[in-house]
């Protein structure tokens, strides 16, 4: 427990060592260490000195109240507006938030012990999480008219009558400074504020610290940290502690140009000199603002993932709603093109049959292709079939093509055992056939060549490739595949209706997990790749 009486005895006889001094026109003050060793203490101590006849200016104690103890004379001590006379032995409190000056009415100079204790009213804890968020897209102007962060900055400096800025981590404004002396702003303007630039602040970011710039002007410098994330800072203050020493003085020719010295000088001698305990004071209330700045980044960063997400939920909803609309309208024009299957197959059978009948083994085999592909198309339009069905689907295509088309062109087909075993939507391959040859191959002279492959191309995915060796795709309808996410069956800008409906069944089933790439080969010709995953058997 302090004991002011043997303190004070400590002080009558030079027993106190002082750590630090400041110099005003109404007198001194001599910092004295309360810590003990053992622990840093909280309170600080101060000697004042009042010169004989002498007044300290009208100042508020935001963030902190005082303990005066008189050591000798008599000073007047006016608390929010109530005067008291302290003498030798007597106590004065002033309280936080509350206005203090005093007065010196004798021809001696006077002396009090100075306590003052940090007086925090409430106690601001961050303990939303930000559920892995990254802070590098955040920028600390889109979060201040939240709280309307400038009209409370106006407030506080004008209730403390100091100097308010604040800039991001790289020493840009982020708001106008407030209440600041007009040799700061000539500072700033000039680029000698070496005050936004952080050079020798600590590795400890967290740490409210006093900054003393070279023209010795002090401020608080309160660091606006998220998650051990730099987001700027809050700087309060800039005026001075002390009377200008000569290196300070030099410093103004060394960092102004001669034109403005004169202007410069000036204004740097009109600098206000503050007491100590009052810029101590106005930290405490300036981390009370930082850590609110805080508490609406967190809330911000948390409402960007809920829109995030919301905006993820409705594009997802609105690409199914359009999938499913596609998938009816795909059903009604297959209705509509059905026209009695049952009665087509079975009047294809029996031109099958008559023809077997009759010798013309060519025209059965071609009918009993035309009939298998028919019953594909219109029996299994929601199905998944093995890609060993999809091939022989192909066989009957490609027997039907090469009796158009007689020595035309060749396909080869190279695909994995396993990979056969592997359920596809229907007709998936069937059409990468058809656009090499009644595409690709169009116009073209010489050998005409396809290659169709299959493997596994992970524990994961399969990989379905289609090459030809035609005349090859053309660029646009490339650029029209990289926009078929976003394109509906109504869009005229569609190019290749065939590749987007084979597009639009693997988006419904597969959602993005497939991937579907084109490429028009140098040499000339046309390679499709298609990934899939591997899904379970009742896919």
């Amino acid at each position: 427990m302090l004991n002011f009486k043997e303190l004070t005895n400590k002080i009558n006889e030079n027993k106190v060592q002082y750590f630090d001094e400041q110099h005003f026109p109404w007198g001194k003050v001599q910092w004295i260490d309360l810590a003990d060793g053992a622990r840093k203490a909280v309170m600080s101590a101060s000697v004042a000195t009042i010169y004989p006849k002498k007044e300290q200016q009208l100042h508020y104690h935001f963030g902190y109240e005082e303990l005066i103890y008189g050591i000798k004379g008599e000073t007047y001590q006016y608390s929010n507006g109530k005067k008291v006379a302290l003498a030798a032995g007597d106590i004065v409190h002033i309280p936080a938030e509350g206005s203090h000056r005093m007065y010196n009415p004798g021809s001696e100079e006077a002396q009090f012990l100075s306590i003052v204790n940090p007086v925090q009213k409430k106690e601001i804890t961050i303990r939303e999480r930000l559920n892995g968020h990254s802070l590098q897209d955040i920028n600390i102007k889109d979060v201040l008219d939240v709280i309307n962060l400038r009209q409370i900055l106006e407030k506080f400096t004008h209730a403390m009558q100091l100097g308010v800025i604040m800039y991001d981590h790289l020493g840009n404004l982020i708001t106008d400074p407030l209440n600041m002396p007009h040799f700061c702003h000539l500072c700033i303007n000039s680029s000698s504020a070496e005050c936004l630039e952080h050079k020798d602040i600590s590795n400890d970011a967290t740490k409210l610290r006093i900054y003393r710039c070279k023209f010795g002007i002090c401020s608080i410098q309160k660091p606006v940290l998220v998650n051990q994330t730099l987001l700027g800072y809050l700087g309060c203050g800039y005026r001075r502690l002390d009377y200008v020493a000569p290196e300070e003085e030099a410093a103004l020719k060394d960092s102004f140009p001669a034109r403005d010295y004169i202007l410069v000088k000036q204004k740097f001698v009109d600098l206000e000199m503050i007491n100590k305990n009052r810029l101590l004071g106005a930290a405490e209330t300036l981390s009370l603002i930082s850590e609110d700045l805080v508490g609406v980044v967190v809330q911000s960063l948390n409402e960007k993932q809920i829109n995030s997400y919301k905006l993820k939920l409705a594009e997802e909803e609105q690409r199914k709603s359009q999938l499913e609309n596609f998938l009816n309208e795909s059903r009604l024009k297959l209705l509509e093109s059905q026209v009695n299957p049952h009665f087509l197959f079975n009047t294809l059978n029996t031109i099958a049959q008559s023809s077997l009948i009759e010798g013309a083994n060519t025209a059965s085999r071609l009918t009993y292709a035309l009939a298998n592909l028919l019953r594909c198309s219109l029996g299994k339009v929601n199905s998944f079939i093995t890609i060993g069905e999809e091939l022989e689907y192909i066989d009957d295509y490609l027997y039907i093509q090469k009796n158009r088309f007689p020595d035309q062109f060749n396909v080869n087909i190279d695909i994995q055992k396993e990979v056969k075993e592997y359920k596809i939507p229907f007709m998936t391959i069937l059409v990468f056939l058809e656009n090499a040859i009644v595409h690709g191959f169009e116009g073209l002279e010489g050998s005409k060549d396809i290659w169709i492959k299959g493997w596994m191309d992970s524990l994961f995915s399969i990989c379905i490739k289609v090459i030809d060796n035609g005349v090859g795709i053309p660029v646009d309808v490339i650029n029209n595949v990289e926009k078929f996410k976003n394109m509906d069956l109504q869009s005229k800008d569609i190019k290749g209706l065939g590749i987007y409906n084979v597009f639009k069944r693997l988006e419904y089933y597969y959602r993005n997990r497939f991937k579907l790439q084109f490429k028009r080969l140098p040499q000339g010709g046309t390679e499709v790749n298609l990934f899939l995953p591997v899904m379970a058997e009742d896919s």
